[in-house]
């Protein structure tokens, strides 16, 4: 017994002395990853709910224009949303074809048809509600595209979030009813949609 003590006793200074004896492995690691964006789909709807990125108001009079009763509605629809800390979407309207006013400098989405067959004198106003100028409303200004937060918690898997938005034909800036000419009437804007 006393020798199997005094092999137990040396078996730590050995593995001391012999650090060659002592099993080592070595073993390699890697992560791997996509880093995705934060995402939702997007898509503008008109007001029965179909993918329609025209927004078409139909025929409108002089006195729908003056007194501001002629709009559409309709919608960013937004599902499928996955990656978002704050579930939110930043939405800005720019400009394609320009704005109203002399200067360009208005609030208005002018008409970007300049034919001697075109309406002349007005322009387009875009609304945060589905009815422009309503409660709780904001025009998004074309001189002046400001980010508007949409809450889009409840827009996974399916599930539809809808950001009501309003368009209407006015008297564009700096012109009045006698500048007003009957005819066609088409301007375009970008909507930019980053998520957070």
């Amino acid at each position: 017994m006393r020798s199997l003590f005094s092999l137990c006793g040396a078996l730590p200074a050995l593995l001391i002395a012999f650090p060659g004896f002592a099993g080592i492995n070595a073993l390699e690691m890697t992560v791997s990853t996509t880093f995705l964006q934060p995402t939702c789909e997007t898509t503008i709807t008109d007001s029965s709910g179909t993918v329609n990125s025209v927004v078409n108001i139909g025929d409108i009079y002089l006195p729908q224009v003056v007194n501001k009763t002629n709009f559409r509605a309709f919608y960013l629809a937004f599902k499928n949303c996955s990656g978002l800390v704050k579930n939110q979407a930043s939405v800005t309207l720019t400009p394609r074809t320009g704005c109203d006013g002399l200067s360009g400098s208005g609030n208005g989405f002018r008409n970007a048809l300049n034919g001697g067959e075109d309406a002349a004198g007005v322009s387009a106003e875009v609304w945060t509600t589905a009815s422009p100028g309503s409660s709780g409303s904001v025009q998004l200004q074309c001189n002046n595209p400001v980010k508007q937060a949409v809450n889009v918690t409840d827009a996974h898997d399916d599930n539809i979030v809808k950001w009501p938005l309003s368009a209407r034909i006015v008297i564009a800036n700096g012109n009045t009813i006698a500048d007003i000419h009957t005819g066609g009437f088409s301007t375009q804007g970008l909507f930019t949609v980053t998520y957070e």
